[in-house]
């Protein structure tokens, strides 16, 4: 679980400096890097990843480095898949 909550943080400080990087460089043009939706939406995915890989290997007893095994390739996959492009369209509601 340590390894999971250690995860957690190094994702969430990714996030933070990507996020703070793309306000410095432009600091009128980062649309597709705010809170709302994209942000948001990465954190509680990476919450949701973490917990996900952590608990089931510390319940079945497999060791502690699968967990950054499994978790970072599925969070590169999400956060590949969730990005939203501004010329990419979007479904409609």
């Amino acid at each position: 679980m340590n390894a999971a909550i250690g995860m957690l943080a190094a994702f969430f400080a990714a996030q933070t400096f990507a996020f703070g990087a793309v306000r410095l460089v432009s600091p009128r043009d980062y649309a597709p890097f705010a809170w709302d939706p994209y942000g948001r939406r990465l954190l509680f995915t990476s919450i949701a990843v973490c917990f996900g890989v952590g608990l089931p290997a510390v319940w079945i007893g497999i060791p502690w480095w699968t967990v950054p095994a499994v978790g970072l390739p599925v969070m590169a996959c999400v956060a590949v898949l969730m990005y939203s492009r501004p010329g990419r369209p979007t479904a409609a509601r």
